[in-house]
């Protein structure tokens, strides 16, 4: 992986770590699937702490993620974090409503949304497993070379 995929990837972690406490919590159930997001996604674990010493205001995170595969990975990934303790709290959404905008996607045709509402929380944590699958595929197509 060159600099700047790790670059991307490390920022849409970080901003996945940040979706995880924005509640004032960190969960423990959101604390293993982080722990476990890491894991499948390769990453290593002293360069990603480097990167979050860095305290990277949020919207320059933002703005390092170019693509549309980028944003949408990011997307996926808030969701299973945002789901993982079977609750998407007010302070979640709204962050999660925040980062969508800011990166411009709009979340009309996802599979978990209806009339701008999460709808399928339960599910997603339930078959955690397989959308972090799914989330490992997407990020290898992006960031390997």
């Amino acid at each position: 992986m060159h600099d700047s995929a790790e670059e991307n990837l490390f920022n849409i972690l970080y901003l996945a770590r940040c979706l995880a406490s924005v509640d004032g919590e960190y969960h423990p159930d959101e604390q293993k699937a982080f722990k476990n997001l890491v894991e499948v996604l390769g990453v290593d674990v002293e360069r990603l702490k480097h990167f979050f010493q860095q305290n990277t205001p949020i919207p320059v995170a933002l703005k390092k993620l170019q693509t549309r595969e980028e944003k949408l990975l990011l997307v996926d990934i808030l969701l299973v974090m945002a789901s993982v303790d079977n609750e998407f709290t007010e302070k979640e959404k709204l962050f999660f409503s925040k980062v969508t905008d800011q990166i411009g996607v709009d979340l009309q045709d996802h599979p978990f949304f209806h009339e701008g509402e999460m709808v399928e929380v339960q599910e997603i944590s339930n078959n955690f497993q397989v959308f972090i699958g799914n989330i490992k595929s997407k990020a290898e197509a992006l960031f390997s070379n």
